[in-house]
């Protein structure tokens, strides 16, 4: 992935007469063509449950907003007040490795209701194991969801947006591959917690349920 990253926007569209930059005549039917084969090469493959049909329908402006909500949202409902802890997601990429800072009020929300920890166990009689477990066990869950390609496909097209736009007006999109990795993760975190925001009462949170909240996040983005 590094190596597309840096393929794909340290590249320089300068035009071949001169030192100015060429602007691209982009319609929206290309612009559209153009960001879908970026977040695709981006998430390896196009998202087996995401239909063609129903996203050439959709408000690329609208959707990318929305999923740039997700990324950037502080946390909501029950405990987002709670003032020793962050007030939203933080994540860091040290050694290519992908990194969470644990939030105990927002991580047993995950830990309780996603059926992929079915059978988990958290030592509740130490305080700082207790938060350390809750920690490891919630970004199991962000993880796991964050590296299905329907999320990295979603949270990368504001990147491709983004490169699309600057291509255009003949200029080259700078983007840290670090911050985009962790933007995937912001969002999904974001998306679980809503998620749970919404669950009934012994409601749980399961592939299913996670890919109809994607899916919905796209249906409501319809032109």
């Amino acid at each position: 992935m590094a190596n597309f990253f840096k393929m794909l926007f340290a590249k320089d569209n300068k035009s071949q007469h001169g030192n100015g930059h060429r602007q691209k005549d982009f319609n929206q039917s290309e612009k559209i063509s153009e960001m879908i084969i970026l977040a695709e090469s981006i998430a390896g493959a196009w998202p087996k449950e995401l239909s063609r049909d129903t996203f050439k329908k959709t408000d690329l402006n609208k959707l990318t907003a929305r999923l740039l909500d997700y990324i950037g949202r502080s946390y909501r409902g029950f405990g987002a007040g709670i003032s020793q802890f962050s007030s939203k997601p933080e994540y860091e990429v040290e050694a290519g490795k992908v990194g969470r800072v644990a939030n105990p009020v927002q991580d047993i929300k995950l830990v309780q209701t996603s059926t992929l920890l079915r059978g988990s166990n958290v030592n509740t009689r130490d305080p700082d194991q207790m938060v350390e477990q809750y920690g490891k066990l919630a970004f199991k869950v962000i993880e796991y969801y964050a590296q299905t390609t329907l999320a990295k496909f979603l949270f990368h097209l504001p990147t491709a947006a983004k490169s699309c736009e600057a291509t255009a007006q003949g200029k080259k999109a700078i983007v840290v591959e670090e911050y985009e990795r962790i933007g995937v993760y912001k969002g999904v975190e974001n998306v679980l917690l809503e998620i749970w925001d919404e669950l009934g009462e012994g409601g749980h949170i399961d592939d299913a349920t996670v890919t109809r909240k994607l899916l919905s996040i796209v249906e409501a983005s319809k032109l």
